[in-house]
């Protein structure tokens, strides 16, 4: 066996450990969180993985799958798939809660920050500010084409003030230009 086949075989082995300790680490860290705050995981997650490693002095045998080394190399990286509706409401409200006030910002439509949030990102901060956590209770999807859905959410607002505000049909809509954007919040009617 070659010490350049060897080396590639090394580092594909390394690869595939640190993609199974990756998974396993995930596994370990939904179990940790609280049942109903599991964004964007709200199912019981359970792994198992089981994984056996023979180190032998045997050398591995040649392979025929290897890479040609004329294949492009893609310059841009594959992007991640779009959020459902659902989990885009309940990820606006992660953003909001850990205090990601652009982020979340950005997930409104430029229609839906001029007319129904604020005039502009700072007002939108000052109220967010005032805002201690929003625990989602329910979300489901009522309507959804390839650009427009309808979520309906119950939520609760704790403010910083102490007060508790209630909204269980807060209906969301959400937009997107087509089925390979994200979503954004077009509106909001309680």
């Amino acid at each position: 066996m070659s010490d350049t086949n060897r080396d590639s075989t090394i580092v594909t082995l390394e690869i595939i450990g640190l993609v199974i300790t990756f998974l396993a680490c995930i596994a370990a860290y939904l179990a940790l969180i609280p049942e109903g705050k599991r964004w964007p995981f709200q199912t019981q997650a359970t792994a198992t993985y089981s994984v056996t490693v023979l180190l032998t002095n045997t050398p591995l045998p040649p392979t025929e799958t290897s890479m040609p080394t004329d294949t492009p190399v893609p310059s841009t990286p594959t992007e991640a798939p779009t959020l459902s509706p659902v989990q885009t409401v309940e990820h606006y409200y992660h953003l909001l809660n850990n205090k990601e006030y652009e982020k979340a910002w950005a997930m409104f439509t430029p229609w839906f920050q001029e007319h129904q949030v604020a005039d502009n990102i700072d007002d939108y901060i000052d109220w967010a500010r005032q805002v201690k956590e929003v625990v989602v209770v329910d979300t489901q999807i009522l309507e959804q084409t390839d650009t427009e859905a309808t979520v309906l959410a119950h939520l609760l607002y704790e403010m910083q003030d102490g007060r508790t505000l209630e909204y269980a049909n807060l209906r969301i809509y959400l937009e997107r230009e087509t089925a390979d954007h994200a979503w954004l919040f077009g509106g909001i009617e309680p």
